[in-house]
C-alpha cells in the first residue's frame, strides 16, 4: 500500500472519498463544488501558471471541495419539543469553506506513533495541512512577482475557512470529519424543515447515524480496493505482467514512428525510403 506501483490506485482511492463526501453534501442541501481550479488559477500570470503546471501539478492550489455552509443551522431538538429547533453555526464553520481530501495507510511511519498519549495519525496528517496551503500560496505569488510580502494567493486563502478531513486505514476520521458529519445532518434536517415536512425529535440523531456509517464504509471499501487492485502486482505473474506492458510500449514505439514517416510523406510530398535501380547480373 505504499509503495508507488504503476496504476492511479492511490488517485482512485481518494476520488472515491471525494465523490461520497460530495454526495452527501447534496443530499444535505450543501452547494459543493469539485476542484474549484478558478479559486486561485486566475490571481497569478498566465506565464507563471504555466511554469507551475509544467513543474509539478500539485504546487497549483487546487482544493478537494469548495462548500457554501449556510448561516442558520439546525441542532437537536430539545427533549421537551417535538420539533428541530433553529441555532447558529460556530464562526469558524459558516460560509465560503474549502475542504481538502487526505487517506493515509496502516504503516506511515510519518503519522502513525507509538504510546497512549500521541496524537491520532487522522489527526497528525490533518495538522499539516494548512502548512502545506500556506506553502502553495507563498509559492505561487513568488512566481507571480509578489516575493517578500503577501500576495494575492495568501490574501485568497485567508478569505476562506480550511477543513480537513482525513481517513485513516480503518475507517477512522479526524476532528473535522466530526464536525462535517454534524453539519451534513443539521442542514438535512433543515433541508426538510425548509421542504414543510416536520422532522420527528430523533431525525437528528438518524442523519448523524446514516452519514457517519455512508462514510466509514466508504472509506473501508476505498481501501480494500486500493489493495485488491495492488496485490495482482504481487509474485512471478507481475513480472510476466511487466513483461508484457514493456513489449506492448516497445510495439506503441515502433507504430508511432512509421505513423510519423507517413505523416512527413504525406505533407512534404517526399519518399521517405529512396528508391534504386536494379540490373540483371
Amino acid at each position: 500500500m505504499l509503495e508507488p506501483l504503476p496504476g492511479a490506485h492511490w488517485v482512485e482511492r481518494h476520488d472515491t472519498m471525494a465523490h461520497e463526501v460530495a454526495a452527501l453534501c447534496r443530499y444535505s442541501g450543501i452547494t459543493a463544488e469539485r476542484e474549484p481550479f478558478g479559486l486561485f488559477g486566475h490571481l497569478i500570470p498566465q506565464e507563471a501558471l504555466s511554469r507551475l503546471q509544467q513543474n509539478q501539478t500539485s504546487q497549483v492550489l487546487r482544493p478537494d471541495l469548495r462548500l457554501e455552509i449556510p448561516r442558520g443551522r439546525i441542532r437537536p431538538p430539545d427533549r421537551r419539543s417535538k420539533e428541530a429547533i433553529p441555532a447558529d453555526a460556530p464562526r469558524d464553520l459558516v460560509g465560503p469553506t474549502i475542504a481538502e481530501i487526505k487517506i493515509i495507510t496502516k504503516g506511515a511511519k510519518a503519522h502513525y506513533g507509538t504510546g497512549a498519549r500521541e496524537l491520532r495519525a487522522v489527526d497528525r496528517r490533518a495538522k499539516k495541512i494548512p502548512q502545506e496551503y500556506k506553502n502553495k500560496a507563498i509559492k505561487m505569488d513568488n512566481e507571480g512577482g509578489a516575493q517578500g510580502s503577501e500576495g494575492p494567493c495568501q490574501r485568497r486563502l485567508a478569505e476562506y475557512k480550511l477543513m480537513r478531513l482525513v481517513w485513516g486505514a480503518l475507517g477512522e476520521g479526524s476532528q473535522d470529519v466530526h464536525s462535517l458529519v454534524a453539519i451534513l445532518a443539521e442542514n438535512r434536517v433543515r433541508t426538510l424543515t425548509n421542504r414543510g415536512e416536520r422532522p420527528g425529535p430523533h431525525q437528528y440523531g438518524l442523519e448523524v447515524s446514516l452519514i457517519r456509517r455512508r462514510l466509514s464504509a466508504t472509506a473501508l471499501r476505498a481501501n480494500s480496493n486500493c489493495l485488491l487492485h495492488r496485490v495482482s502486482q504481487i509474485g512471478e505473474g507481475s513480472g510476466m505482467a511487466a513483461k508484457r506492458r514493456e513489449l506492448q510500449r516497445q510495439e506503441e514505439q515502433v507504430m508511432a514512428s512509421q505513423e510519423e514517416s507517413e505523416r512527413i510523406a504525406r505533407t512534404t510530398g517526399q519518399e521517405i525510403v529512396g528508391r534504386g535501380m536494379f540490373w540483371r547480373g
